[in-house]
């Protein structure tokens, strides 16, 4: 028996030096190969190969037939996408061939590469018979992220070769890698729309699906516009209810979302919007779409609310105890709130009267801020909470006057809004310059926020901080109207980009 030293494939071609892919490229007698299947790597593989070189291209679609049936819809995608082709490109030879695996324990989809592997030396041969000239070089699609099995690609590789005899192996070639989006983004909407996005797509009423968890599918999530993560960094039972169901909301409408849970360490990179509660890492800002939470130190924050002609509460800087003692007179009143930058739920807030020790009070100069009591016979706390020029919920927290909580001439760490609560309306020229307000923060990039106010003895209602970040979601969650509000606020913002 001779010895075939060529059944282990021959050398592959290297193109990622942009002289030798040029110089391959415009080689008008070269014919190459490609094995394809209708995902987006396959098809970009093709539409590259049509556009960048002159070669006289040969497309071949091995049809494996299994029991799930999934080949009929492949079979369908790929006469699309090559009719497509033909018509936006140019004209090319294109076959199929058919393996039946039906009633196989094939032990999953690595097993297809070597299949197709074996299809190529078949057309690599036929080509020689048919043509009289063997093939050039054959390929397959992939991208940066999934790269090839070296095993199972030297395997097939050698299906390949073995099946070119008694002819010499024809060689594998890659195009220069691109990432899954960039691979997408090669290709046009009315061609991608034709491309299969799933390896283990799910069979619902009859037809596949994707099912969104794939690697392929999380890829492309970035891809079709618009798609959408809603990132929750809290495991708090009502945070996760409240994402989950806004996203089943926007799904209902059409958009394509999904939340993430707790750890910020999700894989970002694989969506095109990002909405958060938190602050994100600034390397997720370069998405043309990006909401975040980005807290302020408390003077910027008061100074954002007055120039968006919200009133405010009386506050200050101070630099000296002396000066913080010049507060009492200025604003002649008996107790004043220190409140530090940075600080969540109270833990940064504390009170104190004329007769506290000033010299005990420790504070940071340039961004802890000093203000009065807004009433000394109501505690009550009114809250707006707003997302892209909306109002997504209105309510109160009932709460006694300072002097019934602080009995002392110094309390540290005054409550938040934890009172009893009730859905409350805003009067209609405050809820106007909210929406001025919240519109302004969505063009900053900002999130969904929450602005608390009191009301002094006139009646009128101050603002004494704005939350731009976190925001509570334990008692609004409960609130069905408050889901679709946000839901539909999120996809007014999605629209007007």
């Amino acid at each position: 028996m001779p010895q075939l030293d060529h059944i282990h494939g021959g050398p592959d071609l290297n193109l990622d030096d942009p002289a030798v892919f040029q110089k391959w490229a415009d080689d008008r007698n070269r014919v190459s190969l490609v094995m394809f299947s209708p995902g987006i790597d396959s098809t970009s593989t093709l539409v590259r190969l049509l556009k960048e070189t002159r070669h006289q291209i040969l497309v071949h679609h091995v049809r494996i037939l299994t029991d799930e049936g999934r080949h009929q819809l492949e079979a369908e995608q790929t006469r699309k996408i090559i009719a497509k082709c033909r018509e936006l490109y140019r004209d090319f030879h294109f076959s199929g061939s058919g393996i039946d695996h039906r009633n196989l324990p094939i032990p999953g989809p690595g097993h297809n590469l070597i299949a197709v592997g074996f299809e190529a030396g078949i057309i690599a041969n036929a080509s020689k018979a048919g043509r009289g000239k063997m093939i050039d070089g054959w390929t397959i699609g992939t991208c940066r992220e999934e790269g090839l099995d070296e095993a199972r690609m030297q395997l097939a590789k050698s299906c390949c070769a073995a099946n070119c005899h008694p002819h010499p192996a024809a060689p594998f070639f890659l195009l220069p890698m691109v990432t899954k989006r960039e691979a997408a983004e090669l290709i046009p909407r009315e061609l991608r729309d034709l491309c299969s996005n799933c390896r283990r797509p799910v069979k619902e009423n009859g037809q596949f699906i994707a099912c969104g968890d794939c690697q392929t599918c999380l890829h492309l999530m970035g891809v079709e516009e618009p798609v959408l993560l809603l990132h929750n960094p809290s495991l708090h039972p009502s945070a996760i209810r409240l994402y989950d169901e806004v996203a089943e909301r926007l799904v209902a409408m059409g958009l394509r979302a999904k939340t993430c849970h707790g750890a910020a360490t999700y894989d970002f990179a694989s969506f095109d919007t990002l909405i958060s509660r938190h602050i994100v890492a600034p390397e997720t800002k370069r998405w043309k779409r990006t909401l975040a939470g980005n807290p302020l130190p408390r003077p910027e924050e008061m100074v954002l609310l007055a120039d968006n002609n919200l009133p405010v509460m009386q506050w200050s800087l101070a630099a000296t105890k002396e000066e913080v003692a010049e507060l009492f007179k200025r604003w002649d009143c008996e107790r004043i709130l220190l409140k530090k930058s940075h600080t969540f739920g109270g833990e940064g807030v504390s009170v104190f009267t004329r007769d506290h020790p000033l010299e005990e009070l420790s504070w940071d100069s340039e961004i802890d801020i000093f203000c009065a009591e807004v009433n000394p016979d109501d505690g009550d706390i009114y809250k707006a909470e707003l997302f892209n020029g909306e109002i997504i919920i209105t309510w109160r927290s009932m709460a006694s006057p300072l002097r019934e909580i602080a009995n002392s001439p110094y309390l540290n760490k005054i409550k938040g809004a934890y009172g009893e609560r009730e859905l409350i309306d805003f009067p209609p020229d405050l809820t106007a310059k909210l929406e001025v307000l919240s519109r302004d923060l969505t063009a900053r990039g900002i999130s969904y926020v929450s602005v608390d106010f009191m009301k002094d003895p006139t009646g009128t209602l101050r603002a004494i901080e704005i939350n731009l970040s976190m925001i509570a979601t334990w008692w609004t969650v409960q609130f069905e109207g408050m889901k679709d509000r946000f839901a539909t606020a999120i996809a007014h913002w999605l629209s007007d980009e």
